[in-house]
């Protein structure tokens, strides 16, 4: 049975940054995953062979000020339900990783993907 899950991150990122990266290196011709545009600053994510699926929308926050330095801050929410085929596992993981597919990995799901559990309770 599939864990529905919400969590909302604030992240060192200007809109239109996040949805660069989101649709561009994580998404792009090697990835399992398609991001869909929903309007406004909402997307739609899907994994080809699985029925993961999960929204994202963005909420801009006021700067951070530290001293004479500004840091932009973006309220992130991704809702969806953790599939049993573990998508949903890899996408945390890859989101997490920053898209870097170098990084050391040590368990596999089902879609024969791995990732490094250290992101993933239990």
């Amino acid at each position: 049975m599939a864990e529905a899950i919400s969590r909302r991150y604030d992240m060192g990122y200007r809109a239109q940054e996040f949805a660069d990266v989101l649709c561009g290196p994580f998404s792009g011709n090697e990835s399992p995953f398609r991001v869909e545009p929903r309007g406004g600053q909402t997307w739609r994510v899907t994994h080809v062979d699985s029925p993961f699926e999960l929204q994202i929308t963005l909420e801009t926050k006021p700067d951070r000020k530290l001293g004479l330095m500004s840091l932009p801050v973006l309220s992130v929410d991704f809702d969806c339900s953790l599939d049993e085929n573990g998508a949903g596992e890899l996408f945390f993981h890859r989101f997490h990783q920053g898209c870097n597919q170098n990084q050391p990995t040590v368990r596999a799901n089902s879609l024969n993907q791995v990732y490094d559990p250290v992101w993933f309770p239990g």
